[in-house]
């Protein structure tokens, strides 16, 4: 199950709030563009259902984002989104595949079988892992600048509370449904 609270904010805000993020016991600290593409079948069978088929492409980068290290790809099947929990819940199943040419082909296949392509959006994401969360500060084209904290709701309740955001501020929708709305 993946729960996450997501909540927009300024680049100035991303500043400070990784001042405060680094002050947490870090295990990780990686830089990387992901690409995204969503998927479903004719019909909008997935999305009728609640589900989302996404895939994505990883670049990691070094941490002065100079050096390209690796790609990888990740198919990733969501489920239906927990509608009476506090941040956004779902069921999330990955596939990862260590490769630079896993994308391109995961995505030939894909819509070589059926499924048409909905949208495709690449974001720059700077990731910080602890013991029990992660916390992502994400800027996408469009949309601006976002944080993103996954783990179990306690830790992500008191993370909000030492960074000084509001729960009630979560967004629930994905980076693909704000930028099919046109929302920032």
């Amino acid at each position: 199950m993946e729960i996450e609270a997501k909540i927009k904010i300024t680049a100035a805000e991303a500043k400070a709030l990784l001042v405060k993020v680094l002050e947490l016991s870090v295990v990780s600290n990686n830089n990387v563009v992901e690409t995204n593409s969503y998927y479903d079948l004719r019909g909008s069978i997935l999305s009728k259902k609640g589900k989302t088929f996404r895939v994505r492409r990883t670049v990691y980068f070094s941490s002065d984002w100079k050096t390209e290290i690796a790609v990888s790809a990740t198919v990733t099947i969501k489920g239906l989104i927990k509608k009476k929990h506090k941040f956004k819940a779902r069921p999330e199943n990955n596939y990862f595949f260590l490769s630079d040419k896993a994308y391109d082909g995961i995505t030939g296949f894909i819509e070589e079988v059926g499924f048409r392509h909905l949208i495709t959006y690449t974001k720059r994401r700077h990731i910080i892992r602890t013991k029990s969360l992660e916390i992502c500060f994400d800027k996408l084209p469009k949309l601006g600048w976002f944080i993103e904290i996954e783990g179990d709701s306690a830790s992500i309740e008191s993370c909000l509370k030492h960074l000084g955001l509001d729960k009630r501020k979560t967004i629930k929708q994905g980076y693909h449904s704000l930028l099919k709305k046109g929302l920032s």
